[in-house]
């Protein structure tokens, strides 16, 4: 990761920042008080947990690196891969419901194929976790329906054309990277 990254930098100034746990094995304790699960190799090095937001985002703010990562989680196939990417990790999407809460996805993806992806990471678990993917998946269908709307595409197509396909919805598709199990009993995702 080059240096000039400003997020980069900030956890090398201060690699002891609790958003930035060290492989010394204090951050990571085994089942057992004192033994750890850092192989021997790794121990007392100084790294980046990506399961924090600002080493996620120093990480991944080099665009083609998120989309090679993205196109080889997803595994997908010359003609679908990832075109372009929005980062809105500060750009909160403006939904309330039922009060004051705003929504603020992650990153989103444009498939070469045309579809949506919204990238979301989750490190603690929810109230109502599956709930909140099939909203925020809702959310994603709305930004990508506007989305589709307002391309050059659409709006290059007659006007009969744009009525006809007035409630035509894009692919779109809610990625949820979690460390944890999100439905419990449940195996059949990756």
């Amino acid at each position: 990761m080059p240096a000039q990254n400003p997020q980069f930098s900030q956890f090398l100034q201060n690699p002891q920042n609790p958003q930035n746990p060290s492989l010394d094995g204090t951050h990571d304790k085994g089942p057992e008080a004192g033994e750890s699960r850092i192989p021997p190799i790794l121990r007392g090095k100084t790294y980046l947990d990506p399961l924090y937001d600002p080493a996620f985002r120093a990480f991944f703010s080099d665009e083609a690196a998120l989309k090679d990562f993205l196109d080889a989680l997803l595994r997908l196939p010359p003609g679908r891969r990832i075109e372009r990417l929005t980062f809105t990790f500060a750009d909160p999407v403006e939904f309330r419901i039922p009060g004051p809460k705003t929504v603020v996805f992650d990153i989103h993806a444009f498939t070469e194929d045309g579809r949506f992806l919204d990238i979301e990471m989750q490190r603690a678990k929810h109230s109502f976790l599956v709930d909140r993917m099939l909203l925020y998946s809702a959310f994603l269908a709305i930004k990508g329906k506007q989305a589709m709307e307002s391309s050059p595409e659409s709006l290059s197509l007659e006007r009969s054309e744009r009525d006809f396909r007035r409630y035509e919805m894009p692919e779109a598709i809610s990625v949820w990277l979690c460390n944890f199990h999100p439905v419990e009993g449940f195996e059949g995702y990756r």
